[in-house]
C-alpha cells in the first residue's frame, strides 16, 4: 500500500467525528439539582440515532428522558438509564417505534462517551 493510501486509512480509523448538534439534560439526585450534561451528536455518521436521541432529551414528542431513573451503575465504566417505558433496564422504545437498525459502528467509543444499547435483535431503543 502507498504512503497515500496508508495516509487515507489512518485518516479514516483516527479522525474526530463531527458535532452537529448539542442537546442538554438536567440531572437530579433524591430531587436535588446535580448539573447539566451537554452532549454532541455526530448526526452526519448516525442521523437516525442521533435524531432519535434529541427527541428523547428534548422530550417534544410527548415522552423521553424526563424522569428517568438510573438502573445501572458500573463504577468506574458506565451509567445505564434511559429506559422510558419500564424504568428498569428491560423496556425501552425509540421515537420510530419499537427500535431501529444501527447505523454504524464507526465511531469509537472512549471516555466521556454516549452511547445506545442493542436489544436482543440487535436494534436501538431508548436505553
Amino acid at each position: 500500500m502507498g504512503f497515500g493510501a496508508s495516509a487515507l486509512l489512518a485518516y479514516g480509523i483516527f479522525r474526530e467525528p463531527v458535532v452537529t448538534q448539542r442537546v442538554f439534560m438536567d440531572w437530579e439526585v433524591d430531587g436535588a439539582p446535580a448539573g447539566r450534561v451537554v452532549v454532541g451528536l455526530f448526526g452526519k455518521e448516525a442521523p437516525q440515532t442521533c435524531e432519535n436521541f434529541a427527541a428523547l432529551a428534548s422530550h417534544d414528542r410527548g415522552f423521553g428522558y424526563r424522569g428517568c431513573p438510573v438502573h445501572r451503575v458500573m463504577r468506574g465504566w458506565s451509567v445505564w438509564c434511559g429506559d422510558v417505558t419500564a424504568g428498569d433496564g428491560t423496556g425501552g422504545v425509540s421515537v420510530f417505534g419499537p427500535s431501529f437498525p444501527v447505523e454504524t459502528h464507526a465511531v469509537r467509543h472512549r471516555r466521556g462517551s454516549v452511547s445506545m444499547v442493542l436489544d436482543e435483535e440487535g436494534r436501538l431503543r431508548s436505553q
